[in-house]
């Protein structure tokens, strides 16, 4: 009889960790999917993401269901392939701008398609005088762990936003942010975290329209560099953006659940 209660005892012991094990696996795609989607990467990989979250039973992800984004991604998925297919028919008579466009398409498509060395081949006729096609060369060196160089055409891209802006001021204040964040991005991935915090920095005072979105992502660096005691602040500061209000007060009242030290330093703690 003993024995027989250690075994339904260990069944069950087996089985609670496992779901644990699965809990904490689904979290950390759920991340890895909302960071790939936040900062555009290409799209197979975020179809994966969604397939491993569908196989572990997962139906939503942060409240966004994912039947729905894996349609959305197919449904790019298959607009990139088509757009891949046009540029190869440019027209002769084709105009300059004509060609520009074209060309940046189909470099973005090739992108999202995670076809790098065909993208960064096409985009390369673009350079140097477009902002937008350095901004996508930054990313697609990224992708390829080409952190410092990717670095330097980010660098670049900044240099000429502030040089001549784009014609449309919503999408200057994109192609920055991007910028700023792909700087970020890389320095985490290469292992130089205070090369990210200050890239943030950098960010903070740069775009004053774009602060709680930039106290938010260092906030969340801070988070996941293991430094609690700084991203408080930062996720404050975030919270007194409306835009980014609620998300931020997610992660406090996280910081403030696992690390219950951390409530004494945070001035907006219920």
């Amino acid at each position: 009889m003993k024995r027989l209660f250690w075994i339904v005892f260990g069944v069950l012991a087996l089985a609670i960790l496992g779901a644990v094990a699965r809990q904490e696996r689904a979290t950390l795609w759920e991340d890895e999917l909302f960071e790939l989607a936040r900062m555009q990467k290409p799209l197979p990989r975020q179809l994966v993401l969604v397939a491993r979250l569908q196989w572990l039973g997962r139906s939503e992800a942060r409240g966004s269901d994912l039947k729905q984004w894996e349609a959305m991604l197919q449904v790019q998925i298959a607009n990139c392939r088509e757009t891949v297919g046009r540029s190869e028919f440019l027209p002769a008579n084709a105009d300059d701008q004509q060609k520009f466009d074209v060309v940046l398409a189909r470099g973005q498509a090739l992108y999202l398609l995670e076809k790098h060395d065909a993208a960064a081949r096409a985009l390369r006729v673009l350079l140097p005088d477009s902002p937008r096609a350095t901004l996508l060369l930054a990313v697609i060196l990224a992708e390829q762990q080409q952190w410092r160089e990717s670095d330097a055409w980010y660098e670049r891209t900044l240099t000429m936003l502030d040089a001549r802006a784009l014609d449309d001021a919503m999408m200057n204040d994109a192609a920055r942010r991007q910028a700023y964040d792909g700087l970020a991005w890389n320095g985490r991935k290469d292992g130089r975290p205070a090369d990210a915090e200050s890239a943030y920095r950098r960010a903070i005072a740069a775009m004053p329209s774009a602060q709680g979105y930039f106290h938010l992502q260092l906030g969340r660096h801070f988070m996941n560099g293991g430094r609690p005691a700084d991203a408080l602040p930062e996720l404050e500061l975030a919270a007194q953006d409306e835009s980014y209000h609620q998300r931020s007060r997610h992660l406090i009242r996280e910081l403030q659940t696992s690390t219950p030290a951390c409530a004494f330093f945070s001035p907006g703690a219920p």
